[in-house]
């Protein structure tokens, strides 16, 4: 019985060599047994391929065939060694190593015998198959010596006298022996003396067709242990590919025009790379203006790894190009012009008179100069550029100025207003600030207006009501004492709020701050006065700013919470565009982990006047908030001034007095390895959560001494690169914060780590010597399942590794789709092999390489896995470590 088999790819042959090896010596013993001892009938052949040259897109270089008759049973054996080309065409080369053991024949303890790469002497290694063929028979070995030490071929020597077949071994360019080809006196002379016979290169046996005095290759005795080395050239002559999505023009807020006015830009691409995916460099380089120059390099501000990528940066104002150049090591450059645009989105910021007084003057004869159908018996006209105490400049200049009461529409072409007798004692206008591209800015002010007497007639309680003023009546107020006007400042839940700068307006201005009581108050009023109180406050933006604000704000705009007061909806509008989006939110991010100081678009407090009655509970945009109270021609004093305070961006009534602190219930454990490390040598260590199903949310700033250690990249896991703040690495401080994906929680890996730190240290020291959660930056908190606030806590954890030295650590990226890296580290060089398998034991993969002292990093590509989980062993120096990684679509 003659079995055939082919190994045609790099997985089928592995596994069909761990099928021979582990199934059907145990299946197919009793077949090779004759009378009770193994049958030494052998007759097979292997054919080991020759060298290929492979295109990397299609890397088919042959395969190993074999074929093995009843007596025999093969396994077979593949290791591959890369060696890099750089800068060629010719990527890298593969040296690939067969190894087949005939079970039935092995000679346990003997080396394999190793078959040359020119058995056809040639002078050109590798440039044709070479087959082994192996028919034997019970009789005499002409390579084994007699009792006495002696090698005489039954007697007479090699090639004397009648012998019976026993064991042939064959050399061949086929498997056939017995025909015509090779044809005889058709081998080179660049390795041997002597040419071949007809049918084959050379054998291993005492009989001879020709004659002549062949020498008998002992060297190529059948040990039933066979080896081979192949050689692959791959070629790559395909370039990386560059994807990136068109994006919206990015805005501009600076008024730097020495620096062109930048913008904040985030650009995102992927490159994609069959080959040499693990050999890809990225080069980034800014062409201003689309010109086609490259203006300046940019690489140093990508982040991310193969194959994805991040451009974080400002440029100026205009229409550009980032060039992204891709080399894939093998002399391949894909390049892709990725246009994006900065845009002047912030308007000029006019410095204005606070506060300017006018004189009505007799309208003769008395007309509609205002044009609000009305006769008008007195009037003034009064311009913007009035009020504008220094020119401003502006990135899209030049810029003109408009006026408009508080409440009237805004309109760029109205530079002047006409004021009569319908307009208030103190009335409320706003003056903006306009640029070439619409943008603007505005300040609020006021004139007073002066009326003669007798000039206007008297005006009632209802014409005294303007939009965004609240009028205090004085009629219902209660005196306490002569000239005082006082109130107090605190949030809808009655915390007062010290620290808060209110103006009191009039023909001067005085300033009082706010007590620790949130009290305020001015002595030195003037009966007959009319008198505006504005508080004001753009100062401690973090204050009362947590992670759980970020998860509530992300849960409302999902539709899975409310905001239940009209304060908290103002309080979450951080863009000041009247409404809540997804733009909030993204500006919530970016103070919390300290990416921004400050927003432009809003000031951190809001003020509104206690006695104000929202409209709309729902909708508190519904007419414009007021700021400030009027109080016009002042006959009594007030103490009742009251403002409600608004923290911008603080949603959960977090927001504590200065000196104190926020209340939390228990608390909740991080976990890291308490790892050894060593001078010199780079280490990832996992940071974990102990329950990870009850954690909702957290925040921390881990705190590391500079100079015993260096954190030279955080990777992702569970927590994105939008959820760190890298800006103080070289102080020691890392800043994170990470809510759980609201309505993904079953896709989460309970056991995936939350992200990576890739440590260097300068001296031999543990992990928990040198790093902690520290006090300043983010209060260390968490968000637990049922949205209480914890003490966030880090605990460490002895490590446990299977010998002094060798250790493995989880796969990162953890889950991953495509690709993901496995680091392990080694006391000493040796031989290491990483096995894959399902959750059912199925095994995926073997790779065997040779791994260097330290550390050690293996690139895993999913082919065809299905996704799961999936475990994988790492063994080295007879020990193992098996850890199990995440595949997702």
């Amino acid at each position: 019985m003659t079995q055939n088999y082919q190994a045609n790819s790099r997985w089928g042959a592995m596994f069909f060599s761990l099928l021979l090896l582990f199934c059907l010596p145990l299946l197919s013993r009793a077949d090779n047994y004759e009378g009770g001892g193994c049958c030494s009938d052998y007759d097979y052949w292997i054919k080991f391929p020759k060298d290929a040259t492979a295109n990397c897109a299609y890397p088919d270089a042959g395969d190993i065939e074999i074929s093995e008759g009843h007596c025999d049973l093969l396994a077979i054996s593949k290791e591959d060694k890369k060696f890099t080309v750089p800068g060629s065409s010719n990527c890298y080369k593969i040296f690939r190593t067969y190894k087949v053991l005939n079970w039935c024949e092995y000679v346990d303890g003997s080396d394999p015998v190793v078959v040359s790469r020119d058995e056809d002497c040639d002078g050109a290694p590798g440039d044709e198959d070479v087959y082994v063929i192996v028919k034997t028979r019970n009789g005499y070995d002409p390579c084994e010596n007699d009792t006495y030490g002696n090698n005489y071929g039954y007697g007479y020597g090699y090639g004397y006298g009648y012998q019976p077949e026993y064991q042939h071994v064959w050399y061949d360019r086929d498997p056939y022996p017995y025909n015509d080809y090779p044809a005889a006196k058709t081998k080179g002379k660049s390795c041997e003396y002597e040419s071949n016979p007809k049918g084959f290169w050379k054998e291993v046996t005492d009989k001879t067709n020709d004659g002549k005095h062949f020498r008998d290759h002992c060297e190529m005795a059948s040990v039933g242990f066979w080896q081979y080395t192949q050689m692959i050239k791959v070629s790559d002559y395909d370039a990386p590919e560059i994807h990136f999505a068109y994006t919206e023009p990015f805005c501009s807020y600076s008024n730097n025009q020495a620096a062109g006015c930048p913008g904040a830009v985030s650009l995102t691409f992927s490159v994609k790379e069959d080959c040499s995916p693990q050999d890809v460099t990225v080069k980034a380089y800014f062409d201003k203006d689309r010109n086609g120059s490259s203006d300046y390099e940019v690489t140093h501000l990508l982040t991310g790894t193969y194959p994805n990528y991040q451009l974080d940066a400002t440029f100026p104002i205009g229409a550009h190009f980032i060039k992204v150049v891709a080399d894939d090591g093998c002399g391949n450059t894909g390049v892709a012009k990725i246009p994006f645009e900065v845009e002047d989105c912030d308007g000029p910021s006019p410095i204005c008179i606070n506060g300017l007084a006018i004189k009505l003057m007799p309208v003769i004869p008395a007309a509609d100069v205002n044009g609000d159908g009305s006769t008008d018996d007195g009037a003034m006209e009064i311009w913007a550029s009035d009020f504008i105490a220094s020119e401003g400049y502006d990135c899209s200049g030049p810029v003109h100025y408009s006026i408009n009461r508080v409440g009237e529409a805004v309109d760029k072409n109205k530079t002047g207003l006409v004021l009569t007798c319908d307009d208030q004692l103190i009335t409320l206008v706003e003056v903006h600030a306009w640029d070439s591209k619409w943008n603007n800015d505005y300040c609020l002010t006021y004139v007073q207006v002066q009326r003669n007497d007798g000039l206007c007639p008297e005006r009632t309680e209802e014409e005294e009501e303007d939009d965004g003023v609240i009028i205090v009546d004085e009629e219902d107020e209660t005196p306490a004492g002569y000239g005082m006007l006082a109130g107090r400042i605190f949030t809808e839940y009655e915390m007062p709020i010290e620290g808060v700068m209110v103006h009191r307006v009039s023909e001067e201005t005085e300033d009082n701050m706010s007590d620790v009581l949130g009290q305020f108050a001015f002595s030195n009023t003037t009966m007959g006065e009319s008198y505006l109180i504005q508080p004001e406050a753009n100062a401690d933006w973090l204050r009362g700013i947590t992670i759980s604000d970020l998860h509530l704000l992300k849960k409302y705009l999902m539709g899975l919470a409310e905001l239940d007061s009209p304060y908290k909806m103002l309080a979450a509008d951080l863009d000041g565009s009247g409404s809540i989006t997804q733009e909030d939110l993204d500006l919530l991010w970016k103070l919390f982990l300290f990416q921004a100081t400050e927003l432009e678009t809003t000031t951190s407090w809001k003020f509104v006047p206690e006695s104000y009655e929202f409209p709309d509970l729902a909708n508190p945009w519904s007419e414009e908030v007021p700021k400030v109270i009027l109080l016009e021609a002042l006959e009594a004093a007030y103490i009742d001034l009251n403002f409600i305070a608004v923290k911008m961006g603080d949603l959960d009534e977090s927001i504590v007095p200065i000196v104190g602190s926020r209340t939390t219930n228990g608390s909740f454990a991080l976990q890291m390895p308490d790892r050894k490390l060593v001078p010199g040598v780079s280490q990832r260590i996992d940071l974990t959560a102990r329950d990870l199903a009850q954690l909702q949310a957290y925040q921390a700033t881990f705190a590391f001494d500079p100079d015993l250690v260096e954190v030279t990249a955080v990777y992702s896991g569970l927590a994105s690169t939008d959820h760190f703040n890298l800006t103080d690495l070289k102080e020691g401080l890392l800043h994170t914060a990470w809510h759980r994906p609201v309505g993904e929680e079953s896709f989460l890996d309970e056991d995936a780590p939350l992200f990576t730190l890739e440590l260097l240290a300068n001296e031999e020291v543990n992990l928990s010597e040198v790093l902690r959660i520290s006090r300043r930056g983010l209060p260390a908190e968490a968000i637990g399942s049922d949205e209480e606030v914890m003490d966030l806590q880090l605990e460490f954890q002895a490590e446990v590794t299977t010998a002094a030295g060798f250790a493995v650590e989880q796969n990162t990226p953890n889950p991953f789709r495509q690709q993901t890296q496995i680091r392990y580290s080694l006391p000493e060089a040796g031989p290491v092999q990483i096995r894959v398998a399902d959750v059912n034991g199925q095994l995926l993969d073997v790779i065997r390489m040779e791994g260097a002292a330290g550390n050690n990093t293996v690139t895993i590509d999913r082919r065809n896995w299905a996704s799961g989980i999936l475990f994988y062993t790492v063994t080295a120096g007879g020990q193992s470590v098996t850890k199990r990684m995440l595949l997702v679509e």
